[in-house]
Order: structure tokens, then sequence, then C-alpha cells
């Protein structure tokens, strides 16, 4: 039976996807654990395992793990209720304690033909830029500033950029930590004030942190997503096909950009610019191995300073691909992956920068060395305009 890490905390948790609800069916049949058909929920958190980054699952990678793997453990279902404000998570059905020790997750590893995932949403994969309605007409330079919001939703994201009078909103991914329950969910989703018109959305990447808020949503908050873009690279689990289902059955059209070419050898990682507006760059990266380094950055062009949303992807190429190629000053920046692991942090190049404000989304102890002390302790002295969810313990909004 085929899973997907979706998240490893060494010596904490495991979040394991499936790739169809028919799988977690049968495991539950063999297991004699009750089956509601109501509940659409497919993933399992592992707690009380004991693994090692090396050992234990990688996110991103599916694992072909037998059924009888999980005859020793204990299992407790998340309470579920048709109205998703009452259900204990929107995305975990069961909460597994395993009770023992270092388990070798490496046997297990199963390698997927190519596009194992992208063959559920191929037809919406170009590169063709008439998919992205956002045209050049729209002319924000006529605002004195533009808002950009950071919302507090612990590990997770969900940046925003707002016109003063939200005639116009772009909201670059659509997560939350993925502990919340339906009434955290929901929350969000009504304090983000989805009813409104005029709403286009850029993913950075399709790890459900970043986008799984879709499933707290009605269907006529969806239904006012006019753009939706993200990357092509797609997992394909059960849970992320069920938030595609839910955009496309109410009338959004993603568009998927597929990755783009190397430029050089050198670098196994590229951002590279694929559409541009007057408001923002969209800049796609060369895929790697991971999902969040397989993404979507953005560049905006605020009418007093420019502002870098990265997603999840790491320090060296926002620096070498975007800050260094557009010599950007006076520019703010949402710090990568949570102020976590984002590849190397050259505290020495970085401190060259002229970085007028910085915002940092994380939780501490929600996942492995986050927030990065050197990374936080970096931007909280080294910028003017410095705020982070978790310090504060509410959303930042900025000035661009």
């Amino acid at each position: 039976m085929l899973f997907y890490c979706e998240k490893h905390f060494p010596g904490e948790y495991i979040a394991l996807d499936v790739s169809k609800l028919m799988d977690l069916n049968l495991l539950f049949e063999k297991l004699n654990i009750p089956w509601n058909t109501a509940d659409e929920r497919s993933m399992l958190l592992i707690e009380e395992i004991h693994t090692t980054f090396r050992e234990g699952p990688r996110e991103g990678f599916w694992y072909d793990i037998p059924l009888e793997f999980w005859s020793s453990f204990e299992f407790e279902l998340f309470e579920f209720n048709v109205n998703p404000e009452q259900s204990a998570s929107l995305i975990f059905r069961v909460r597994i304690k395993a009770h023992q020790n270092s388990i070798n997750f490496k046997p297990f590893r199963f390698y997927p033909p190519p596009y194992f995932g992208e063959y559920h949403v191929a037809s919406h994969i170009t590169l063709d830029p008439s998919w992205c309605t956002l045209k050049d007409s729209l002319d924000f330079k006529n605002h004195e500033y533009l808002e950009l919001h950071a919302l507090n939703v612990e590990f997770g994201n969900w940046n925003e950029i707002r016109s003063p009078n939200q005639s116009f909103r772009l909201i670059y991914d659509m997560g939350a930590d993925l502990t919340w329950n339906g009434a955290q969910i929901i929350q969000l989703v009504q304090k983000a004030n989805m009813k409104t018109n005029n709403i286009h959305v850029i993913l950075s990447h399709w790890d459900l942190d970043h986008i799984h808020a879709v499933l707290g949503m009605f269907d006529s908050e969806i239904q006012n997503i006019e753009t939706f873009t993200a990357p092509s690279k797609f997992s394909g689990t059960a849970t992320s096909l069920r938030i595609w289902n839910r955009l496309v059955s109410n009338g959004v059209n993603p568009w998927l950009i597929p990755p783009m070419n190397r430029v050089s050898s050198l670098h196994r990682i590229n951002l590279l610019p694929c559409y541009r507006n007057s408001l923002f760059t969209i800049y796609r990266s060369t895929d790697g191995s991971s999902m969040n380094q397989s993404g979507i950055v953005l560049l905006i062009n605020g009418p007093n300073c420019s502002a870098l949303l990265t997603g999840d992807h790491h320090y060296p190429e926002i620096l070498r691909d975007i800050i260094l190629t557009q010599r950007l000053t006076e520019f703010e920046i949402i710090v990568p992956h949570h102020c976590g692991n984002a590849g190397n942090f050259d505290v020495s190049a970085w401190s060259t920068l002229n970085i007028r404000g910085s915002i940092i989304s994380t939780l501490t102890g929600r996942y492995r060395n986050v927030p990065k002390r050197n990374a936080h302790n970096f931007f909280s002295s080294a910028t003017i305009n410095f705020d982070c969810t978790e310090c504060h313990a509410r959303d930042i909004v900025h000035f661009i």
C-alpha cells in the first residue's frame, strides 16, 4: 500500500497520506477499525515513534508499506462531524501510537514513474501566460501604498497583497498549521474574508501547510477566486486531490506552471522569471527532489518598495537569482521556510543588502530547527521594520 510522507519531525511525529481513500479503507478493514463513508479525510498522524532524519521517511517521497506493518500499532480516530467546524482535523483521520524504537523506512521506499502526481492535473500544465488573467491594465501605481499581510497561521503560510480599499487581493499561499482543528481553520478563513470579489491566488508549492485552508472554505468563497496559479509539481495524494477537486468543482481554472529549464550545470535549482505584469514577477524554479524547492517565488513591485514572497525556497537561490540579479534595494521579504532550514544562510552576504523590512511566520517546536536563531537574530537586528507572528502572537501588516 502506498503512503506519501507529508511531514516528518524526527523523534516527534510523521504525517502520512495515501494515494487513494479506498486503500486506507482496506487497512481499516484488516485492523477492524470502523469506517465512516462520509469522512473524506485520508491522513495518518504517527506519534511516539523514534525515527532519525535518514532512516525515517523523507518528506515528498512515497513508501510501499505492507498492511502487516501496522498490526502492532495503536489506532485512535480523530473526531469527525459533517459540520467541519466540529471536526478535530480537516485532514487527519487517525492518530497512531507506535510505542517502538527506531524504525527504518528505507526498505519501503517506492520510486513512482515520472509525473506520477502530475498525471491527475496534466491538462492544466502550460507555460502559456494567457491562462493568467491579471492584466497590466490594473494600475496599482495609483495607490499611495499596498498592504503586505502575513497571517498568524503558526507553522503554515498565508501572505497577501491588498490595495488600501480592498478592491484587489493577491493571496500567496492559503495554508495553516497542520495540527489545527476544523474550528481554527474556519475561523482563519472567516478572518481572511473570502467573501469579497477580485481575489487572485498564487501558490508557492503544494505542501499542505501552504494550501489546506481551502478545505475550510464554503463553495461560495472558493467561487470568488478569479485566478489560481501554482507550480506543476503535484503529489497526487488523496488530500491534494480533495483540495484540487474543491477548486475545480467550484469553477476555478488553475494555471499550473511547469519547471523552468536549468541554465547552469553549477546549480541544481534556479529561480527564473516566467511571467510579469505591472504588479509582480513570477519566478518559477527548476524542479528539485523536494516539493518545497519546486515552486514559485513572487517579486512584488509596490509603489514604495519591492517585496519578496518566498515560500519555502532557499536563501542562496533567492539571493543569487532574484536579489542580486534585479539589484534590489530597500525591499521587504517574508523570511523563507518559516525561518527554518532553507539552505546555507550566508550572514556576510546578506549583511551587505539594504533590507527595509522582514516578516517571519513561524512557531517554535513545531518542526526541526524552527526558527533558526541565527536567521531570526539577523533579520530582527538588520532590518528597520521587523515583525514575527510568533513573537507578537498576531497577524502582521507592512506597507510597501
